[in-house]
């Protein structure tokens, strides 16, 4: 896929989750943006506020209050600030929504309006004819339940034209790297000097993170669509003529994963979201008002478990958006992995 072309008349809206995403993975297309005199939005979703070992090792403190963390949420910022600036932009390119941090997966399953709302208000207001947003199939939880509510506001918005899609990827490196095809900005000299002062910018990640965020100016910065089919996701949703959803999860080990898996589920509607969770350990016993079973069906390749979601949580009309949860630090085994509603296609199988 070739480099996004950027000119006067583009509008770049990017949804950074935290501080420091924003240089990270899009970086080199603020700069691109700058030099072609679009117009620019970054909007800061949290304010990384909740990042506890990061805020110990650079303050050298062990304990930390609800005012502690809202100071250095507040320092982050001001490293946001300080690094858009070395990109060349104002301190105007930046707007700061103060959801919290590490509290967006959550928000999507509970209360998702308070999020979609400001969402679809820069949407429509900012107008953007390019929209970065992280990839729904990121490991932490805050990138990818960003990335669905991104893909629900843009079909809630009312947009002239619907904006260009870019996803990119913070974690894992792995997957950065052997994402084909993609659009890959590589940079000149004098943009990796300005993107590595963007990123030493934020000093507070630089004690607990230095060596894994320079490494993003190692390659050039790469970007998925909604389009890509990504490999490697545990779990592959097929969608039967009747309604409802079968998934199929692949067995992964991760070392240091614990707790029990979880598939948890989020559906798109008429009335608006609503999800479902479905512990593994009792997938064989029904849910609460018969909502949810599990079986083994005959669209279950080797080794994998087919968990069969009702039609009456999942509706063939409705899209949806499906994730295994089992912790592994800050990180999910994988992100989320979207379900287009059946009245889009006769059938639907989708792989990650």
């Amino acid at each position: 896929m070739p480099e996004p072309f950027l000119s006067a008349a583009d509008r770049v809206l990017v949804l950074a989750p935290h501080p420091d995403d924003e240089s990270l993975a899009t970086g080199t297309l603020l700069l691109r943006a700058r030099a072609a005199g679009a117009a620019v939005l970054v909007a800061f979703v949290t304010s990384g506020e909740n990042n506890p070992w990061a805020q110990r090792v650079t303050e050298l403190r062990l304990r930390l209050a609800a005012c502690d963390q809202r100071r250095f949420g507040q320092r982050r910022e001001g490293e946001a600030l300080q690094a858009l600036a070395a990109l060349g932009l104002p301190n105007t390119t930046a707007t700061f929504l103060h959801f919290p941090d590490q509290g967006l997966t959550p928000l999507l399953r509970t209360n998702p309006e308070a999020v979609l709302a400001p969402l679809v208000g820069l949407l429509e207001t900012f107008r953007p004819t390019l929209l970065a947003y992280p990839a729904l199939a990121d490991l932490h939880p805050d990138h990818s339940a960003l990335g669905v509510f991104a893909r629900v506001s843009l079909g809630r918005a009312t947009c002239p034209v619907p904006p260009r899609e870019l996803q990119f990827f913070v974690h894992r490196p792995m997957r950065r790297a052997h994402l084909l095809p993609v659009v890959a900005l590589a940079r000149t000299p004098a943009e990796t000097a300005a993107q590595r002062q963007a990123v030493a910018a934020h000093r507070s990640q630089m004690v607990w993170r230095r060596r894994f965020m320079f490494a993003f100016l190692a390659h050039p910065e790469r970007f998925t669509t909604p389009e890509q089919n990504l490999p490697g996701s545990p779990l592959r949703a097929v969608r039967p003529a009747t309604g409802g959803l079968y998934v199929a999860i692949r067995p992964a080990l991760r070392l240091w994963s614990w707790g029990p898996r979880t598939l948890v589920g989020v559906v798109e509607g008429k009335g608006g979201l609503w999800s479902f969770s479905l512990p593994l350990a009792h997938a064989h016993r029904r849910g609460e008002g018969d909502a949810v079973a599990a079986q083994h069906h005959p669209y279950s390749n080797r080794g994998e478990r087919v968990v069969a979601v009702s039609p009456v949580l999942v509706p063939a009309q409705e899209r949806c958006f499906v994730k295994l949860e089992r912790r592994w630090g800050f990180f999910d085994p994988w992100g989320w992995v979207e379900v287009p509603p059946l009245s889009r296609h006769a059938k639907v199988n989708s792989h990650g």
